[in-house]
């Protein structure tokens, strides 16, 4: 409840708000998929950005000049202090920091790698990237998973990244998409098998006319065959 309340005080916006409540929801399932500590992930996910609150005019700018590039990169440490004058746990705090540390240390505010970095931060770092591409950008969210894999083991942890992907429902059930065979089909089981890697129905050929027969298509099975975009 004292999370909730400090968070709504210091917001600024729908998409912050949106975007921290993705943040939380994400790392909660993250942490217990993980074996980690679920309510720490998901109150940390929920104030990761409260650095922010320091330096409000910065979230209506679109792209930030060089000096407010520098104080955009100091809203972790911001945020690891208001925590701690809020008598926030210290493992929360250290994860609102950490929380733009990178796997191979290019990261800030500390430029820690690896393990150094909490594992909820880790979690919290590719959940708030996911979420950042689909609520601000607007991507849709299997064009973000590809961004996370192909960023995983140079900005994200790998073990995170796969556990994400084989737990967030990529393609919804039930959507209509087309194969890199250029067949078109409605994804029909998304439990058999994990994240970006579903069943898919095949009602159309490659040339675009209905097919008779059942086809189904096992990308759990098929791996050189993908899913090119959501119709």
């Amino acid at each position: 409840e004292i999370i909730g309340k400090l968070y709504f005080r210091t917001s600024y916006g729908q998409n912050v708000l949106q975007h921290s409540i993705e943040v939380a929801n994400l790392s909660g399932i993250m942490a217990a998929e993980i074996g980690e500590n679920v309510t720490l992930a998901k109150r940390a996910g929920l104030l990761h950005d409260i650095g922010m609150a320091e330096m409000p005019t910065l979230l209506a700018m679109k792209e930030l000049p060089p000096q407010e590039q520098s104080l955009w990169k100091e809203h972790p440490t911001y945020g690891y202090y208001f925590a701690l004058q809020k008598n926030i746990p210290r493992a929360i705090a250290n994860c609102i920091q950490c929380h733009h540390e990178n796997w191979n240390g290019s990261g800030f505010p500390k430029g820690m790698k690896e393990e150094e970095i909490p594992i909820s931060a880790r979690i919290i770092r590719v959940c708030a990237h996911y979420a950042h591409a689909i609520i601000n950008k607007r991507m849709m969210p299997y064009m973000a998973i590809e961004e996370l894999y192909g960023a995983s083991g140079f900005y994200f942890d790998p073990k995170v990244v796969e556990t994400f992907a084989d737990n967030i429902a990529i393609y919804p059930l039930g959507a209509m998409v087309r194969l890199s065979t250029k067949e078109v089909g409605i994804v029909s089981n998304i439990r058999k098998n994990k994240g970006p890697r579903p069943v898919v129905k095949i009602y159309y050929n490659r040339v675009n006319r209905p097919i008779t027969e059942d086809k189904i298509v096992d990308l759990g099975q098929e791996r050189t065959v993908f899913i090119e975009e959501i119709l």
